[in-house]
């Protein structure tokens, strides 16, 4: 399989409801970012075959792969493609489950694009630099827990399961 037989990089986006995929896909176009969308994991599996993405965004709750699934497959694919799963169901296992499976950070839907687009720009940062090291392991990229979170700038409040502080609503960066 050649990783590399079409162009690679950009977003795959994965959902079973189309409106909502074209949605998001509308705003990452909108930013100039290459959008590839999938309506099944079955699908996007298939896609991963073919080319290497910089980020997958998928759906929990899918007909036949769910995102858990998926996301444990396409660590085998792709062991250095950022994953971040938008979901309604926030239960309180759901955290632990995704970092399981791989899964960077879980957002509640609807999810803000201006969040993942900030934490695309940082992956894709972070993948030209270590470009040519080794993929590191699940465990190691994963040490983190949910966590909430109030800008100080503009006192908008977040809760998810990330490494990253971004306001998508001021920009200000938490380092």
């Amino acid at each position: 399989m050649s990783m590399e037989s079409e162009e690679d990089g950009g977003i795959l986006i994965v959902d079973d409801d189309r409106d909502y995929l074209e949605l998001v896909r509308g705003f990452f176009e909108h930013e100039g970012m290459k959008v590839h969308c999938a309506t099944s994991g079955e699908e996007a599996l298939r896609k991963m075959e073919k080319r290497s993405f910089t980020l997958m965004i998928t759906d929990l709750n899918m007909p036949g792969i769910d995102g858990f699934e998926l996301a444990r497959t396409a660590r085998t694919i792709a062991p250095r493609m950022l994953i971040v799963m938008s979901t309604g169901d926030i239960s309180p296992e759901i955290p632990h489950l995704a970092m399981e499976a791989g899964i960077a950070t879980v957002l509640a839907k609807p999810f803000r694009p201006e969040e993942v687009l900030a934490m695309v720009r940082e992956g894709e940062h972070k993948q030209r630099q270590q470009n040519d090291l080794p993929p590191q392991g699940v465990d190691k990229r994963h040490n983190f827990s949910w966590n909430y979170w109030r800008c100080p700038v503009c006192h908008t409040n977040y809760q998810g399961w990330s490494p990253l502080n971004i306001c998508s609503s001021c920009g200000y960066q938490e380092n």
